[in-house]
């Protein structure tokens, strides 16, 4: 699912001999939890996408989870479908990654909303709304 250049990054970055490696880095006694926020396409031709995810790490010593907020961007694209059936299974239309970002996101946590709404006038359907009659509503008043 990897470009050839992105794949030999990634594998460089797990290798056990990268100290910034995540085998190395959180070991056995630690769990790492991914919690996908949203998904933008972007670009001419949509082919980036900014993942938004809450990454989650808890240690087996009981504390307080961690709770980071992370960006991803992923350029991708569609190569000829794979040969293989296992690599079929996995990816069918073989989609690859080409270029990938992983950034902090600017996000620290859920703020207060700065605009307040009055709270709506309950509606109901108007009677004979034509085709789209979701779209008409009359007032109770």
């Amino acid at each position: 699912m990897s470009g050839k250049a992105e794949k030999k990054r990634y594998f460089s970055w797990f290798s056990p001999k990268n100290p910034e490696s995540p085998l190395n880095i959180y070991g056995e006694n630690e769990k790492v939890y991914i919690d996908v926020q949203s998904v933008s396409f972007l670009g001419e031709n949509r082919d980036i996408a900014l993942i938004r995810y809450i990454k989650k790490v808890e240690t087996s010593a009981g504390q307080k989870p961690t709770i980071t907020h992370w960006a991803a961007t992923a350029k991708f694209q569609y190569s000829s479908a794979p040969t293989k059936e296992r690599d079929r299974e996995i990816t069918p239309l073989g989609f690859q990654v080409v270029e990938y970002r992983n950034d902090p996101d600017t996000v620290v946590g859920i703020q207060k909303p700065t605009i307040t709404y009055k709270e709506a006038k309950k509606t109901k359907p108007a009677v004979k709304a034509g085709i789209f009659p979701q779209a008409r509503t009359t007032t109770d008043e």
